[in-house]
């Protein structure tokens, strides 16, 4: 039964959505190439931090690029998993931000609890709706950034192979991290709904502030620590991931209280 209620609360919500469940991911993914060009044409644009960040890891990880296209090679697949992780982590958040501090989601929720579901039917079918959204957004976003850049990077001449590595960096890295991050936006919903009604100012909710501290700290620790190997962060940023996401979701199905939500 959650499966299905799942199922049906994510197909109302890509009605209600509509384009924008595409354009919002197109939207990020236009981002990622402009960054790409900046890095490209005007890589002065870039903080102190961040072109040195990228600078080391050019030298070594694409010795045989020179000039501005090993920066942006140096962005595109080492520092672009995490950019990517970020902006599926923002979609995600943002649809749990939504669900539960808009009228029109708590009475949604409230609707379900009125109608022949089980409590923890309800909380199972909330989270399993949250993961399909950020599925969904994770493929679009990460097969729109990163091939859309490393296109740009063949057009404008890098000859950069497209090594099995940061494929699975870009296809892995970002679930996982986003999927720990929505779980951790329901958690903080279901324990301190409130938070999802603080707003700090144009950056959405202190809730979803919170859920995208880990993912922050992880994209910091990468431009601050060009030395850490990419592979080694990446293997610790997976299980860390996995491991919060397993556990948030066992802890929302476990303390699922409708009444804190709706209170």
């Amino acid at each position: 039964m959650g499966w299905h209620l799942a199922k049906i609360l994510f197909d109302h919500e890509r009605k209600v959505l509509g384009p924008k469940l595409y354009l919002v991911p197109l939207g990020y993914a236009a981002i990622f190439w402009a960054f790409t060009l900046v890095a490209v044409f005007v890589p002065g644009l870039f903080t102190g931090p961040t072109k040195y960040a990228l600078k080391a890891a050019a030298r070594l990880y694409f010795p045989g690029l020179e000039g501005n296209l090993a920066l942006a090679a140096a962005l595109v697949f080492l520092q672009g998993p995490y950019l990517i992780t970020l902006f599926v982590a923002l979609t995600a958040s943002g649809g749990v931000e939504a669900a539960f501090a808009s009228e029109s989601g708590r009475a949604r929720i409230e609707l379900l609890l009125a109608g022949p579901y089980r409590k923890s039917e309800v909380g199972l079918a909330l989270l399993l709706s949250r993961l399909f959204h950020t599925a969904v957004g994770w493929v679009l976003t990460a097969l729109a950034a990163f091939g859309g850049a490393y296109l740009l990077l063949v057009g404008l001449g890098a000859g950069v192979r497209l090594q099995g590595t940061f494929v699975a960096l870009v296809a892995v890295v970002p679930l996982a991290v986003a999927l720990f991050s929505v779980t951790a936006a329901l958690l903080l919903a279901l324990f301190f709904p409130a938070l999802a009604r603080v707003q700090l100012g144009n950056s959405g909710s202190l809730l979803r502030t919170l859920a995208l501290l880990p993912v922050l700290a992880l994209f910091l620790a990468i431009t601050l620590r060009p030395d850490l190997n990419p592979w080694t962060v990446a293997w610790v940023a997976l299980a860390a991931g996995l491991f919060g996401f397993f556990l948030g979701a066992w802890a929302f199905g476990r303390f699922f209280r409708a009444e804190t939500i709706l209170s």
